[in-house]
């Protein structure tokens, strides 16, 4: 900001908070803090400009990101105590971990060279304390359902498992948006467990499925598929087209 002056600086006219990552002498490690100025002790802190919905607990949980650059990840992951994020890609777990060398990452960060797509579900790990999470005040959930159309999925399914969205309403909505799609089966993580919808069988085998849903699935509900052909499933771009 400063030609004449020493040291590293940032040009701060206009901004409230800077992102800043710090890497290893080696090279191999990065951590990344969000400083705030401007702001007395008193203030309400908002939370990341982009971030997870979902509460994160300790141990697995499953979240949708909101969109953005995987720095925007990184410091909401922080805010929200996660230690290793997850990603379904062709049926195998690319993995994130916060502070891990680089060559961990390598196939994460490839993966997401241009950026996070709007509503990516991701598994998280978390060792607490845990956070009730949700977008952030002015992030149009109940605008984008209307948008897209209540009661179907975002994503692709076919042979195999991935990741879907689903946009929210019943149980029966989803079901039978899963079997127009050719979804064979659906499953939601509750307590480090998968439970189980498979549409087209007696309630008995979604018994418990329906118990973790009574009031229906919420909106933006992340669920990992698997079908046995290619579905036609909406899909999400960078700019959440």
């Amino acid at each position: 900001a400063d030609a004449e002056a020493e040291g590293h600086q940032v040009g701060l006219a206009g901004l409230d908070a800077i992102t800043v990552t710090v890497t290893s002498a080696d090279g191999l490690r990065t951590r990344t803090y969000r400083v705030r100025f401007g702001a007395s002790a008193g203030d309400k802190q908002p939370l990341p400009s982009r971030c997870l919905h979902g509460d994160v607990l300790e141990g697995f949980g499953f979240v949708v990101f909101e969109g953005g650059s995987l720095e925007d990840l990184v410091v909401c992951a922080v805010s929200r105590n996660v230690l290793a994020l997850y990603v379904l890609e062709d049926g195998v777990y690319v993995p994130y971990i916060l502070d891990a060398p680089a060559f961990v990452n390598a196939a994460f960060v490839e993966l997401f060279a241009g950026g996070i797509p709007p509503l990516t579900p991701l598994v998280v790990v978390s060792a607490g304390p845990p956070s009730a999470g949700a977008f952030p005040d002015g992030f149009p959930e109940a605008g984008l359902v209307e948008a897209r159309g209540e009661g179907c999925l975002l994503g692709e399914v076919g042979p195999g498992f991935t990741s879907v969205v689903y946009l929210g309403g019943s149980i029966q909505s989803l079901e039978a948006c899963a079997l127009e799609l050719g979804v064979a089966a659906l499953y939601a993580l509750h307590e480090n467990r998968w439970v189980p919808l498979i549409p087209g069988t007696p309630d008995f085998v979604n018994e418990a499925f329906r118990e973790l849903f009574p009031g229906g699935v919420p909106p933006l509900t992340p669920l990992i598929a698997t079908a046995t052909t290619q579905a036609g499933i909406e899909t999400r771009d960078n700019a959440g087209n």
